[in-house]
């Protein structure tokens, strides 16, 4: 059985990609399967944290190249 260390590495890698929306959804029930404690709503809401970080960070950086 996978921990909540093993989603948190699986959710980064995941965001970092930019995955789609079914692939989020699909490795979610599998997860539900896997551990009864996984939470779904957390898995996505950390999903759209990185997201959002990382597009903040692309344009801070792309900010910083153009000026």
């Amino acid at each position: 059985m996978m921990t909540r260390k093993h989603y948190e590495e699986i959710v980064k890698i995941l965001a970092t990609h930019k995955v789609s929306e079914a692939l989020l959804f699909d490795l979610a029930r599998m997860f539900e399967n896997d551990n009864p404690r996984f939470e779904t709503g957390r898995f996505m809401a950390k999903y759209i944290e990185i997201q959002n970080a990382l597009q903040t960070k692309n344009i801070i950086t792309n900010y910083k190249i153009n000026t």
